[in-house]
């Protein structure tokens, strides 16, 4: 499973979303082998149709975008 959290490097909600999501992944125990990567190419951004950061994809598919969801939200498209 991919997950790709998109954002420019100055944005901090971008930075504390990763952050989030790499603490949901620790308290799952990382089972899966879940790694976080953080895109910055704004072009990889419009490809995926995100026009406003913080956004994440899980296994391609964007789950969020515009806002920071919630770790129980995070945890419940990990699980």
């Amino acid at each position: 499973m991919k997950i790709k959290v998109y954002g420019s490097s100055g944005c901090e909600k971008c930075s504390s979303l990763k952050e989030k999501i790499e603490e949901v992944i620790d308290e799952l125990d990382n089972e899966k082998q879940l790694k976080v990567e953080k895109i910055e190419d704004m072009a990889e951004m419009a490809s995926k149709g995100i026009m406003s950061t913080p956004a994440v994809s899980i296994s391609g598919e964007v789950k969020f975008r515009g806002r920071l969801p919630s770790k129980e939200e995070i945890r419940e498209e990990l699980i």
